[in-house]
């Protein structure tokens, strides 16, 4: 056994012949027993990361034959980056590394991207060295990162405003929680955009971040409309929005299946209609063309006397009736009110009730978000 998970760092190894790499799961995302995160063969190496930040081995380290290593001691390591500067190089391997085994971890914020995305991902996520009891930011900053615990940990901290019994103003501070390796924090940031820390999170030992600003993130991640909402059904799980579920082909799918329960699948229907009448009319598919689909769209959900009417002011039908059966070209935008009329009906009545249901449970589960027993929401 080369090293073991929290020994102090001496030594940077090569080897030849074959080693398994592996590191304690957290409980609170897959258990305590350890999981196999590498399996190395000859000509490659281990121990880098202890060495380039001098923190305590992060894995343990097995060998699956009988091997022969090179070994280089810390002070040997640390001369050799003095002369010859590849620390920055280093590093980049350092985080793909890192990224692999958060990856091998089962954490749910890497679920479901493609190895593209996560490619481009890793190029733009940051190793950050925090110190001990340095504080990561404060409740109130703008948010504008997501952080994943690499090694070390972190506390997570909200003010609570009050009042005294002669009438003055109180604060007091609660802790809400440790986090550990595997665990991430500040995902509110990539969801909601810049919007102001809830909490304030600082470290409680030496520790080794990831981040990733929020515009990187959503130039990789953002041009893919379902991924996007994929991760935001993720991270936000039972919190989740009806836009995110909308945005997903399997959220719209599950949310039909509840809505045809409550007998209101039209609603829908007519969302799903005119958002593909939008693609459609935004690509120019020609007047006539277009003239015919939001006759269809019109006769099937909106008319006085249409088989799946839905429910909208009947001046808004108005409107529409003149504009579809008028001389002028039709707009893409020709429904929008329509569509904000009913996305808000569907809010309001429809999607709380829905997060209740065993569809959206259901949902959950096969997006990979809860396991499939002993969860609940």
């Amino acid at each position: 056994e080369p090293s073991s998970k929290g020994r102090v760092s001496e030594r940077f190894i090569a080897l030849q012949r074959s080693l398994e790499c592996s590191s304690e799961k957290k409980e609170t995302l897959v258990g305590t027993d350890e999981v196999v995160v590498a399996e190395l063969r000859s000509g490659d190496y281990f121990g880098e990361t202890a060495l380039v930040f001098n923190i305590d081995r992060t894995c343990s380290v097995r060998t699956g034959d009988k091997s022969v290593f090179l070994s280089v001691h810390k002070t040997d390591f640390v001369n050799f980056l003095k002369i010859c500067p590849i620390e920055e190089s280093l590093k980049e391997v350092i985080k793909a590394r890192m990224v692999a085994k958060l990856f091998t971890l089962g954490i749910p914020f890497l679920g479901g991207i493609p190895g593209g995305m996560m490619s481009a991902l890793t190029k733009s996520l940051v190793i950050e060295e925090i110190p001990k009891d340095a504080t990561v930011f404060k409740q109130g900053d703008s948010g504008d990162k997501f952080y994943i615990v690499v090694h070390g940990g972190v506390k997570v901290e909200t003010v609570k405003k009050g009042s005294t019994e002669h009438g003055g103003s109180d604060q007091s501070c609660l802790e809400i929680g440790t986090l550990g390796p595997g665990q991430y924090f500040g995902e509110m940031a990539l969801v909601s955009g810049h919007g102001l820390r809830s909490a304030t999170v600082s470290s409680t030992e030496k520790s080794i971040l990831l981040s990733i600003e929020n515009e990187s993130f959503k130039q990789i991640i953002g041009s893919n409309n379902e991924i996007a909402a994929e991760f935001e059904l993720r991270v936000m799980k039972d919190s989740a929005k009806l836009e995110h579920v909308l945005a997903h082909s399997q959220g719209i799918s599950s949310f039909r299946e509840f809505l045809e329960k409550e007998h209101a699948g039209e609603n829908l229907d007519f969302f799903v209609a005119v958002k593909n009448f939008c693609v459609d009319a935004d690509g120019a598919i020609g007047t006539r063309l277009s003239k015919e689909k939001s006759k269809y769209i019109f006769i099937t959900f909106c008319a006085d006397y249409a088989d799946r009417q839905i429910n909208l002011p009947s001046r808004m039908r108005e409107e529409l009736d003149i504009k579809i059966n008028g001389e002028e070209d039709l707009r893409p935008d020709l429904f929008d009110a329509a569509l904000d009329e009913i996305f808000e009906l569907m809010d309001k009545d429809k999607f709380p009730r829905y997060k209740n249901s065993e569809e959206f449970k259901d949902f959950l589960v096969r997006l990979g978000v809860f396991a499939t027993e002993g969860d609940d929401l």
